[in-house]
Formats: structure tokens, C-alpha cells, sequence
């Protein structure tokens, strides 16, 4: 029948090794905060692996004492993750949901989306951020935010399954640069088309 896991106020969890989350649809693992308060984060550091299957995420990224910019409800630096059938839901605003730093992160059948809308104002409200690394998404949703992917400082992202209507009530951006998937790599000319 899954599992409830109830977490205090800011407490996360620390990977340092490999972290395995299997749910399964009918019976999905929560993870969400004691009350109407907010969890920290799964927070995987160099080296650790995390495959996560039908988790649902609720109310994490509490940011009390740390830069906005460098949270999530899943901080992963340098890590292998693999993200199938989850749901991250009302992360503690603002940034992001997810922060990827250096790693290499598949996000498959998912979905990332806050209940509520909000002002916006000086800071912005993203699904992903990835901070170079690799990310490959497919079929992930997103609601009420900033930006839906966010890969401004560097990285390569690759998308399958990725329509529009994947994208709902996004007040800015999509994908960001916005031109991400019209950027090519340039043409290095070969000995043949020098003459």
C-alpha cells in the first residue's frame, strides 16, 4: 500500500550513496511535510545515484537561511538520477523545484505544479533548473510557474514528447534560452568543403 513518510519542518534527507524510491501507481510513495509547514529537500551530493519511481514530493524546499537560487525540493550536484511517474507538488516558493548541478538526470511521466498562483515579483519561479549536466525529459508537466526548464548557465537538454499543452499557465518562459532547442552546434568545415 506504498508509503507516507512525514518530515518536520526544514528536515531533509542527505544522499551520499545510491537513494531508491519504487512506488507504484497505486500504491505511490509521499513524502510530504507534518502539517501545513515545509520540508527541506533530497539532497544528493557527489557521486550518489537516485531512482525514483512513483514518489510524490510535497511541500518540500523549505529556503529559511539558504539562497533561493540553490534549492529545490531535489538538489542533485553531480549525481546519476532517474525520475519516472513522480509528482513534485507545491514546492515552498520562490525558485525552483528541481536544481540539477553537473549531473546527468532523465525525468520521464512526470509532473511538476503548484495549486495556487502567485506574484511573481523580483524572484522567479521555475520547475527545473539544470546547471550544465545533462538532461533528458519526456512527457513532464508543468503548472503555475516562471519557467517551465530553465538552462541559462549551460547544459545539454534533450526533449521527447514535449508539446505545448505540456506547459500550462507558465507566466514567462517555457524553456529558457528560449531559442534552446534552435541552437546548433557549429559547422566545422571538412577538407572536401574547403575547395
Amino acid at each position: 500500500s506504498g508509503a507516507n513518510l512525514k518530515m518536520k519542518l526544514s528536515a531533509g534527507i542527505d544522499i551520499y550513496g545510491k537513494l531508491i524510491i519504487f512506488g507504484t501507481e497505486s500504491a505511490p510513495v509521499n513524502i510530504e511535510p507534518v502539517g501545513d509547514d515545509f520540508w527541506g529537500r533530497l539532497n544528493f551530493f557527489a557521486g550518489a545515484e537516485g531512482d525514483l519511481k512513483f514518489a510524490y514530493l510535497r511541500r518540500g524546499n523549505f529556503t529559511a537561511g539558504v539562497n533561493p537560487e540553490n534549492t529545490g525540493a531535489i538538489v542533485a550536484s553531480n549525481v546519476v538520477l532517474n525520475i519516472e511517474n513522480c509528482a513534485f507538488l507545491d514546492a515552498a516558493r520562490p525558485q525552483n523545484a528541481i536544481l540539477l548541478n553537473d549531473s546527468r538526470t532523465a525525468i520521464k511521466n512526470s509532473r511538476i505544479a503548484w495549486s495556487t498562483d502567485y506574484e511573481s515579483g523580483a524572484r522567479w519561479l521555475t520547475g527545473i533548473t539544470i546547471r550544465n549536466g545533462e538532461l533528458f525529459i519526456n512527457n513532464v508537466n508543468f503548472d503555475r510557474m516562471d519557467v517551465g526548464v530553465d538552462a541559462t548557465v549551460g547544459g545539454i537538454v534533450d526533449k521527447d514528447n514535449m508539446p505545448d499543452e505540456n506547459f500550462q499557465n507558465i507566466k514567462k518562459y517555457k524553456w529558457l534560452p528560449e531559442d534552446l532547442f534552435g541552437i546548433l552546434p557549429p559547422v566545422v568545415p571538412t577538407s572536401s568543403s574547403l575547395l
